[in-house]
């Protein structure tokens, strides 16, 4: 979960029993502020054994190209020629995930950069992240060892409250462990997909969100007025989550499934 010490008064909201109690945490001379959105490579970035059937997963702003806009993200071999790709755009709260898929897949051994390319801007062209391939492709899923929801006494309700913090319901996820077999420098990813109300979760469908993982936490839900990963939770008392492991590869682990009390993790 993000959280932000801004404004005049930072409160933390403490579970006690069904009460929700205020906590004094902190104060920071430094109005709220948040930077817009821009290009970032979620995975593969900084890895130096990257599987030659990965493909290139970037957030970015909807004005980037295949949303609508001038820029254009583009894939290339480091110091060489443009990669051909094939790209998929899908929303990602209130930025798009661009998923590109190298056609044929990438070469053995070579240094890989993703760049932004803005016609407009000087320079044209940014560098957002590098990565280097291995010598094999990855067709092993990965496991999802580990996901917790917080113990029944916090019941997802322990949060930060800030000037930047937002109403809604947020799920906050800890002890997040998962591996790749083979692969102990694999960059992992978490798809979140929303059951219906029977609680059926449809895996052939698309995550409706595709999330990084901080320090073994995965935060679901609108948090702060800087984060950009909104999720649409049904207005029903009850939601169902369902959460798996992703590589870079797109294979996925196993999903589990949380019933989760909406009221129970909504901030007033």
């Amino acid at each position: 979960m993000q959280h932000f010490m801004s404004g005049a008064v930072a409160l933390r909201l403490v579970a006690t029993g069904a009460a929700l109690a205020l906590v004094f945490l902190a104060r920071d001379s430094e109005a709220c502020s948040c930077a817009g959105p821009r290009e970032t490579l979620l995975s593969p970035t900084r890895v130096d054994d990257v599987p030659l059937n990965a493909k290139v997963r970037v957030e970015a702003p909807p004005s980037t190209a295949g949303g609508g806009g001038a820029s254009k993200i583009v894939l290339r071999v480091h110091g060489g020629k443009t990669v051909d790709v094939t790209a998929r755009v899908g929303k990602q709260g209130s930025v798009d995930l661009h998923e590109l898929t190298p056609s044929g897949g990438l070469a053995p051994s070579t240094q890989y950069e993703v760049a932004v390319i803005d016609p407009s801007a000087h320079p044209s062209t940014t560098v957002i992240g590098t990565f280097k391939t291995g010598t094999a492709t990855d067709t092993t899923a990965p496991s999802l060892d580990s996901i917790n929801l917080p113990p029944p006494a916090a019941s997802g309700k322990v949060m930060m409250l800030t000037s930047c913090s937002t109403s809604g319901p947020r799920v906050h996820f800890e002890s997040v462990s998962s591996v790749d077999p083979g692969r102990p420098n694999a960059q992992l990813l978490y798809g979140v997909w929303l059951g219906d109300a029977s609680g059926k979760i449809d895996t052939t469908k698309p995550p409706v969100r595709i999330l990084p993982a901080w320090q073994k936490t995965l935060t679901v839900g609108h948090a702060s007025l800087c984060s950009v990963h909104d999720f649409p939770f049904p207005s029903t008392a009850f939601a169902w989550l369902g959460v798996a492991a992703i590589d870079e590869a797109g294979n996925r682990s196993a999903v589990k499934t949380f019933r989760i009390d909406v009221k129970a993790v909504t901030v007033p």
